[in-house]
């Protein structure tokens, strides 16, 4: 878990959270599913994304159980 002052630090602190995942499961992060905010969608962060062939997953506004993950 990551506290943050402000919005800004997302950028910085998920690439410090996939490097330490990473490192600890000897995996890559293959996907990141996340709302529309603009944290999650600036050009800096998709840039990252495709340069580390991590899939964006945006989630919708409404409603939201879409942003559970439900199994059968």
């Amino acid at each position: 878990m990551y506290f943050l002052k402000q919005k800004l630090e997302v950028f910085r602190k998920f690439k410090v959270w996939t490097a330490e995942l990473e490192n600890q499961k000897g995996r890559k992060v293959e996907f990141l599913r996340s709302d529309n905010e603009r944290e999650y969608t600036s050009s800096e962060f998709k840039e990252y994304l495709a340069s580390e062939d991590i899939k964006h997953q945006l989630t919708i506004t409404r409603p939201p159980e879409q942003n559970r993950v439900a199994g059968t």
